[in-house]
């Protein structure tokens, strides 16, 4: 019973839960269709633009939460991460305590971390927009946003979050249909007849 019970809790803690949809895609592998996570880099922006049903979309890289390094003077810390695209924060609810949710990924050397990732780094969780966290000794990334502890009950767990944008200068097929490496999430306006869409 307890186990069933926090199951059912799992990533419900997301204000529009209900709204939130993960595109799947059906692939012929081996004779067999199998379906797979994974997206065209395209896909949510092409939801986003073609689909009236579609408040908001977002390319991730949820399924590789990696560990990196990030740094501060003398400071380093291994920390998880993952890459998302500008609405990543509208469409879930992380809960951010300092920054415009609407606005912290939407530049492409934008960093936003945890308040235990700010301690880590800063030593405080305060007047930490603007400062400059450096990524695996060399990239510069400036701290846009900081978010809440993120529950146990989510099934993403991270520290930090940067931007498609700079995904992209790493791995440039991103943009291109025939990759298929990022994850889609969509936020589908209430009403929405999710057989028929």
């Amino acid at each position: 019973y307890l186990w069933v019970n926090d199951e059912k809790k799992v990533d419900k803690f997301h204000a529009k839960d209900s709204q939130i949809y993960q595109v799947l895609e059906n692939v012929e592998q081996g004779g067999e269709i199998i379906t797979r996570q994974s997206t065209s880099g395209p896909m949510a922006e092409a939801m986003a633009t073609e689909m009236p049903e579609v408040l908001n979309a977002v390319t991730t890289t949820t399924n590789r939460i990696n560990s990196y390094v990030l740094s501060n003077d003398n400071i380093d810390i291994k920390a998880r991460g993952l890459y998302a695209s500008a609405d990543f924060f509208k469409i879930f609810s992380f809960g951010i305590i300092h920054g415009n949710q609407n606005q912290v990924l939407s530049e492409k050397n934008s960093i936003v971390i945890s308040e235990t990732l700010a301690m880590q780094l800063f030593g405080t969780t305060k007047d930490v927009i603007g400062k400059t966290a450096e990524w695996q000794h060399n990239k510069h990334y400036t701290v846009t946003g900081v978010f809440q502890p993120i529950p146990p009950q989510s099934s993403m767990q991270f520290d930090f979050v940067l931007t498609v944008e700079a995904f992209k200068d790493d791995y440039p097929g991103i943009a291109g249909w025939g990759n298929t490496g990022p994850q889609t999430y969509l936020l589908l306006r209430e009403g929405t007849n999710i057989n028929q869409f």
